[in-house]
């Protein structure tokens, strides 16, 4: 989870060492030159305009993390059952809050397999939730991907953390 606290900390701990180091030969240069009530005064305005520095830098950095982490990732999915429809029974899966979807799109599914994705079927936005959440459905599957089609439908962790669903159909598709 892409949190705020845990960013500042990870980007002080990156940016701190950089500011301490420049600081600290600053801080040493002037001592040597100048006399030392003088330099417990430069020191003071060092240290305290590097901690505004590296603040600043910190916050800008976490804010633009966690924007490009929210503008440029899939929801996840956070469950998978089945749908019955007429005779036919379909998949149902429930994606997180996206801004991509809407009521009747037509999606792509993906298994993530290690570094490749496979399209394992087509489908399409049956609802935006009033809490945000996505219900799509898994409407033409392929019949080569039985086995996690069937994992979706019972909800299997290990399948369902390694679906993606795009809000887009492939070309191909199309044509």
């Amino acid at each position: 989870m892409h949190t705020f606290f845990r960013h500042f900390w990870k980007a002080l701990y990156k940016f701190f060492f950089g500011f301490a180091t420049i600081g600290g030969f600053i801080i040493l240069i002037v001592g040597l030159n100048n006399n030392w009530p003088d330099v417990i005064e430069f020191t003071t305005f060092i240290i305290t305009t590097s901690v505004v520095i590296l603040l600043s830098t910190i916050i800008c950095n976490i804010f633009y993390v966690l924007y490009v982490t929210k503008v440029f990732s899939l929801p996840k999915v956070i469950m998978g059952t089945r749908q019955q429809l007429g005779d036919s029974e379909y998949s149902l899966c429930i994606l997180e809050k996206s801004e991509y979807y809407s009521n009747n799109a037509l999606v792509s599914f993906y298994y993530k397999d290690g570094v490749y994705e496979r399209l394992i079927g087509l489908g399409y936005v049956q609802n935006v939730q009033d809490d945000g959440n996505i219900q799509v459905l898994l409407r033409w599957p392929k019949e080569i991907e039985n086995g996690i089609i069937e994992g979706i439908q019972e909800d299997r962790r290990n399948i369902i953390n390694k679906i993606l669903v795009k809000p887009h159909i492939p070309r191909e598709i199309s044509d």
